[in-house]
């Protein structure tokens, strides 16, 4: 159900989302509603002062809190994936955050996102620059999904640097789980495998693999080199396409998710990793 600022209620299905970008579009059967008027991001300024309309706090409905572009371009990492983001120091909150950012044409430039809140920062909040959101939304208003966003089919679990030392094996991410019939299954990536580069480029983490992954699209030919029984092996994988579908429970790939047990079991991995190879 949609509840407009006037207190009209409509029920809504929605069309599609986009669980990476935090963005979802729902379809209403209504006549007479006001449509927002869509400006660019590409033309903002850093000083450029900015709008965030929402409902904060879930009973502060149709709140405006006003502020100014402080950054752009900035990555921000959100769930195991960076995403190019504006900065703004309008107030953003839980409610709020989804709502649109506006310049002072009245015209939505961001969909708000991210808030940083800690004891050492104040007045950091992030939105979706709306000319890379346009693009998004297009998918979903016309396929339900994203199209062309790569994908291997596979879940994960950073090393850190200081596990990678004691156990002596490369930095990179352990390989948790393999979806059957995905990208990775059909390359022969296998769990318990360390994930150590792609494309010649070593990376760290699975922050640094999906950076890089994001510049290919679906259907192209790359390289993952993985480390196993000792040895670092080069793995050509065919992308597969992320479907993240309003009649599924999550995307038919877990590229972007980490195990939320950290390396606590890292020597659990080891011992299997090692006995049973």
């Amino acid at each position: 159900t949609v509840t407009t600022q006037s207190g009209d209620e409509y029920d809504a299905t929605v069309k599609g989302y986009d669980a990476t970008n935090d963005v979802a579009v729902l379809k209403v059967e209504a006549e007479g509603l006001s449509a927002a008027t869509i400006g660019s991001s590409g033309n903002l300024s850093i000083g450029d002062m900015v709008v965030a309309i929402g409902n904060p706090l879930g009973r502060l409905a149709a709140t405006e809190t006003v502020g100014y572009v402080s950054g752009i371009n900035r990555e921000v990492t959100t769930d195991n994936t960076v995403i190019s983001m504006l900065q703004t120091d309008a107030a953003i909150n839980p409610g709020n955050s989804g709502g649109p950012l506006i310049n002072a044409y009245g015209q939505v430039i961001g969909i708000t996102s991210a808030k940083v809140s800690s004891s050492y920062g104040e007045g950091l909040g992030f939105a979706i620059p709306i000319d890379e959101a346009k693009d998004i939304i297009d998918d979903l208003i016309n396929y339900g999904y994203v199209k062309g966003r790569p994908t291997l089919g596979i879940s994960g679990e950073n090393i850190s640097s200081f596990y990678a030392q004691y156990y002596d094996v490369p930095q990179g991410f352990i390989v948790r789980s393999v979806e059957s019939g995905s990208a990775a299954d059909e390359a022969g990536i296998k769990e318990n495998d360390i994930v150590v580069g792609i494309e010649g480029q070593l990376i760290n983490s699975i922050e640094e693999f999906n950076e890089i992954k994001s510049q290919y699209k679906a259907g192209d030919k790359i390289t993952v080199s993985v480390y196993r029984d000792k040895e670092i092996t080069d793995l050509n994988v065919t992308l597969g396409e992320a479907k993240d579908t309003s009649d599924s429970s999550s995307q038919n790939s877990n590229d972007n998710q980490q195990d939320q047990q950290g390396n606590d079991n890292f020597g659990d991995f080891y011992n299997y990793y090692y006995n049973n190879r």
